[in-house]
């Protein structure tokens, strides 16, 4: 056990000191007295100076920022049969204190400051190593001096010899008068231990070592960074008294010395005295002075300041200051003494507080009156400097906030309050201004009226509140210019998120408009009868809210977490339109090229009555034939390449609405294919995405720009009015404003939302299909052919051992070229699986939850890792049958840890059983084993007891290839699947030649076309 001791050594010569670090160890060694009779022996079981620097940057968690050099002195230790004891013993019975000089590493009272302040109780102990009591004290009196200097509770003094020195020490004090700062200091003498006084305990009281400590360190703090801060004079002062700029000279250059003329320096000293005595309430006094504000009843009343008496240890003790001008008997000499700090109290206060005079006239001073201007200054700047000044301060509740909150209301309604009537964000609407103060709501007139007193502080409804004058006068302006004029909704939503800040205002949606908000409950509308299937509660509100949006002409971004359904929320919507009758063109869904057989297959699914063309393969049609193709068509889908690409053909169609899937493609607003999209003409826009924004706020003007273009205004605009104030600096009231006006645009529900999670089954299972890249279908169908032409003349163990080899090398092909052909060559964008996986680990990812991924190859395995590992830039586990027992459970303890890498890699057989994995919410199956048992047997490492949340399992399928066929055949024989199929893969070497042709065969459509 090594424990790292902190002892404060002042210097009394030079009003300096320094903080000791030294370390005491169990080991023993013989003792070595010292040479003279005043030297102290060396304590036998001091470390020296490199173990103590190595322990505090173990404790610290991170190096020293410079080296510290090292030191020796003498402490008083318990010592029992001529040997130290340990040192916490110190002060307790039976045990001699003697000297012993021990090594140590010392720092300034600046430097503790700023290094042992991140020092916390959490990190007082690793690998043997321990914070002493005492460390961990002086560990928070360094965080203390830094809460210090943030509030700037300090001032600069100047100390004068004599009236004939020619030069003056100037020193930054700190200012402990306020109730925080004494109870904190009561708090660490209370909690210091005598070690950590060792150097001179029975000299110094705690009290007074910390005060030496703090006020050294502020002093040395301050002036370092007043001279970085502001390093030359201000331009002002010239002019002023020749003393005062040679001071004020010293405290910007952060000098300890000031020189000047002696009875000048004598002079500024006094009043620097007086000044920073006229700042501060002494401390250790049994009571401190207060006012309390007490509002009047009646408008046409004054307003009151108490004057009473709060005790020091204990401000639940009052007393009126009336009652101490009449001392009962036996208590007069007590009195006369609190009567007289008293009036030297308000002699103070009245330099901040020039009220005060009246009160003062009086004989028995105890209240001032102030009428309701005054009452406006009080709460709003006097309370500040009364307390900053160490006075007490009590004001009504409902001023706590110094300001009561307040926001201008915007309320708007469609025109006639039509519910199938597009307003768009160019259309007019009909709108009214009010003024919300509290619970109480005003309209324009009543505001106006109230506002002509130009005092911040009135009553509304009987209620005394306080207003910022400035904000008051923005919000005259406001009101009197917006009364008459035109409002689109668009203008509606700029003008409440307040693009010019400053005053808060907020937007009402009447009528029907409500549910944009959700201040009216939206309409919720019946599954269309064409919808084959069931729709969960929230989908069946995410649709219904698609539709409203859309008869109204206005963007929607339904941004639900993965796996929660966009997809056939989208479905219902298409069908909804078709059941209505609504007929103004086909609509245009754009997505990436690995969701395009997806999309097919979920609407044949869902939704088999819409009429839908793919627009995608070298033989996609163009010109007048699409657009006669086209309108025949419900939806047409093709991929965000291709828009960029036929953007001739595709923007000559007037669409009725475009769709985009997966539209964080748009993200890069500079992008072809988001410049592309944005020209599209269409009736309404939907975006589908999990993650509205990826990396920057820029993704989310890119997507709102195509939903409701204009909204954000300019992408600069938007740059400098939000995207810096909230990426940079977490400003909360850009982060709100911008919120006003993305909000009603946008429904993202999170799986973690308690009114989702109980509409989703605990295991949600998901196939996605991916095509193939053309590499991969060269190699593909060359594989097949090679195959088929053997097997012809091939008979009994030969033909099954080929068909087995042959099945291997197809699922190698449809997970990556790499893996087939073997030769380590770059990954790139080869495998339309990887594309899709990637492309949903970063939604995972954003979304701060965890992955495993299964492969029954391992080469595949250490390729995913690699690769995910570089495109991520975060660790990526694998666990494979070549780890140790002892390394695997490491691997596995770690990603279970609390911050562990968001991915595992497990190869099937050796990840597949015997694993808790309970911290992954997503399973990806990478290739198919065809074994249903065995893919539970995997997906049951994280869908397990322990499991705290739903999990999704993705399962990959190379559409158009034998996995695909296989799956369908698996899913068309289910009990077969389980009984026969479930035992391998030998089955498939019984199908006769041209089963086998049928079953392999490549359909083009499936392959990703190269771009």
């Amino acid at each position: 056990m090594r424990i790292l001791h902190a002892v404060w050594q002042d210097s009394r010569e030079q009003e300096a000191g320094l903080l000791h670090l030294w370390l005491e160890k169990p080991e023993e060694k013989s003792v070595r007295r010292g040479a003279g009779r005043n030297e102290y022996p060396t304590h036998p079981y001091a470390g020296k100076p490199d173990e103590i620097r190595a322990v505090l940057e173990e404790l610290l968690g991170a190096p020293l920022e410079a080296a510290l050099p090292p030191g020796e002195m003498p402490l008083f230790l318990p010592t029992r049969v001529g040997l130290p004891m340990p040192s916490h013993l110190l002060d307790g019975p039976g045990d001699t204190v003697t000297g012993w000089r021990v090594p140590t590493l010392w720092m300034t009272a600046g430097q503790a400051s700023r290094q042992l302040s991140t020092l916390l109780q959490q990190r007082a102990n690793t690998n043997e190593a321990y914070a002493s009591p005492d460390l961990l004290v002086w560990a928070a009196v360094c965080r203390w001096v830094m809460a210090l200097l943030a509030r700037e509770r300090l001032v600069p003094i100047m100390e004068h010899p004599n009236h004939d020195a020619k030069t003056a020490t100037l020193r930054w004090v700190p200012v402990l008068d306020d109730a925080q700062d004494a109870q904190r200091m009561k708090q660490l003498v209370d909690a210091m231990p005598p070690s950590a006084r060792a150097y001179d305990y029975e000299v110094r009281s705690a009290t007074d070592t910390i005060k030496g400590f703090v006020s050294t360190a502020v002093d040395s703090l301050a002036r370092r960074w007043v001279s970085e801060i502001f390093g030359r004079l201000p331009k002002q002062i010239h002019g002023w008294p020749q003393g005062s700029v040679q001071w004020l000279t010293a405290v910007y250059e952060g000098r300890t010395q000031v020189g000047g003329v002696a009875n000048e320096l004598s002079r500024l000293a006094k009043d620097l005295q007086a000044w920073s005595d006229g700042l501060m309430t002494p401390m250790g006094r049994g009571f401190r002075t207060c006012f309390r504000l007490h509002a009047p009843h009646r408008l046409s009343d004054d307003w009151k300041v108490q004057i009473i008496l709060q005790g020091a240890d204990d401000p639940t003790l009052l007393m009126e200051a009336e009652d101490l001008w009449r001392p009962m008997k036996g208590q007069r000499q007590l009195i006369e003494a609190s009567q007289e700090q008293l009036l030297a109290d308000l002699g103070r206060a009245l330099k901040v507080f020039p009220e005060l005079e009246r009160c003062l006239r009086q004989a028995l001073p105890s209240a001032v009156t102030l009428s309701t201007e005054e009452a406006a200054e009080f709460l709003q700047r006097t309370a500040w400097l009364l307390e900053e000044s160490g006075f007490g301060v009590q004001i009504p509740g409902w001023a706590k906030g110094q300001t009561t909150p307040w926001s201008v209301q915007l309320t708007v309604s469609e025109p006639g309050g039509g519910q199938e009537s597009k307003i768009g964000l160019n259309n007019l609407l009909n709108y009214r201004w009010e003024v919300a103060i509290g619970d109480e709501t005003l309209n324009a007139d009543e505001f106006l009226a109230m506002a002509d007193s130009k005092v911040p502080l009135v009553q509304v409804r009987g209620q005394w509140v306080l207003l910022d004058r400035s904000r008051i006068d923005q919000a005259i302006k406001l009101l009197e210019g917006g009364r008459n004029t035109p409002m689109t909704l668009g203008d509606a939503l700029r003008t409440a998120a307040n693009l010019e800040g400053g005053l808060t205002t907020q937007i009402k949606f009447a009528g029907t408009l409500g549910s944009l908000n959700g201040e009216e409950s939206m309409a919720e509308l019946p599954a269309p009868q064409g919808f084959q299937g069931t729709l969960r509660p929230y989908q069946l509100r995410g649709y219904s809210w698609l539709w409203f949006l859309r008869q109204r002409g206005l963007g929607a971004c339904l941004a639900d977490d993965m796996g929660l359904g966009k997809t056939i929320q989208l479905i219902a919507m298409m069908l909804l339109s078709q059941e209505k009758g609504v007929k103004d063109g086909p609509a245009l869904l754009v997505c990436p090229t690995s969701v395009l057989g997806n999309w097919g297959r979920e609407i044949a699914r869902f939704g088999p009555t819409l009429q839908v063309m793919v627009h995608h393969g070298a033989g996609r049609r163009q010109g007048q034939t699409f657009q006669d193709a086209a309108s025949k068509q419900d939806l047409v889908i093709t991929t965000y390449a291709l828009v960029a690409r036929d953007m001739a053909t595709l923007g000559n169609v007037d669409w009725s609405g475009v769709i985009l899937d997966e539209a964080q493609n748009i993200k890069n607003p500079e992008a072809q294919q988001a410049k592309a999209v944005r020209r599209l003409k269409a009736c309404y826009r939907v975006a589908l995405t999990g993650t509205p924004v990826e990396n920057r706020l820029t993704d989310l003007w890119s997507v709102m720009e195509f939903l409701n273009p204009g909204l954000l205004g300019s992408q600069e605009s938007f740059k400098r009015r939000f995207a810096s104030n909230i990426e940079r600096y977490q400003n909360a009231d850009t982060v709100n404003r911008l919120r006003t006006l993305v909000q009603p645009f946008i429904l993202r529900r999170l799986k973690t939302d308690a009114r989702i999670i109980q509409d989703l089954p605990e295991k949600q299972e998901m196939k996605t299909y991916c095509p193939l890249t053309r590499e991969q279908a060269s190699l593909y169908q060359a594989t097949v052919r090679n195959m088929l032409s053997k097997v012809e003349d091939a008979q009994g163990i030969q033909r099954r051992g080929l068909i087995l080899q042959s099945m291997l090398r197809l699922k190698q092909i449809c997970n990556h070229p790499t893996l087939f052909l073997d030769d380590n060559s770059e990954v790139g964008r080869r495998s339309g699986k990887l594309a899709r996986l990637q492309e949903m680990l970063e939604e995972i990812l954003a979304n701060s939850d965890r992955a495993l991924i299964f492969t029954q190859f391992a080469r595949m395995g250490h390729m995913l890792t690699r690769h995910l590992t570089e495109e991520f830039g975060c660790d990526v586990l694998f666990l494979h049958g070549g780890v140790p027992q002892k390394e695997r459970d490491k691997l596995v303890a770690r990603f279970q840890g609390a911050d562990g890498p968001p991915f595992l890699v497990l190869s099937l057989k050796a990840g597949g059983v015997g694993l808790n994995l309970t911290n992954a919410s997503h399973v990806f199956h990478f290739d198919r084993w065809w074994n249903p048992a065995v893919e539970d047997q995997a997906t049951d490492r994280a869908f397990r007891i322990g499991q705290k949340k739903n999990v999704q399992v993705h399962k990959f399928i190379c559409s158009g290839t034998l996995e695909e066929a296989i799956d369908t055949l698996i899913e068309s024989k289910v009990q077969l699947a389980r009984n026969v199929v479930g035992g391998g893969e030998d089955w498939l070497t019984e199908l006769s030649n041209d089963q086998l042709r049928q079953l392999l065969s490549l359909r083009e459509e499936d392959v990703e076309e190269a771009v």
